[in-house]
């Protein structure tokens, strides 16, 4: 892929879908009524913000076996 397609989010891909999962997987343990609220949310919450941290760390190694 060129350097131009991962190029959204740059170096912020990681960090935004480590904070979104975390507190997508801490919230509901926290207040039961966000988890009564919104049960599929939740599910949908928690894997596009692993995805997005799991993006962010295939970057970063594709990155990195590209330097010289």
């Amino acid at each position: 892929m060129d350097e131009q397609g991962l190029k959204f989010l740059n170096g912020f891909k990681t960090i935004l879908g480590s904070i979104g999962l975390v507190v997508s997987v801490a919230l509901p343990r926290l207040s039961d009524t966000v988890a009564q609220a919104a049960p599929h949310a939740i599910s949908i919450a928690q894997g596009a913000f692993g995805l997005l941290a799991l993006l962010g760390l295939i970057h970063k190694a594709e990155k990195k076996a590209a330097q010289p």
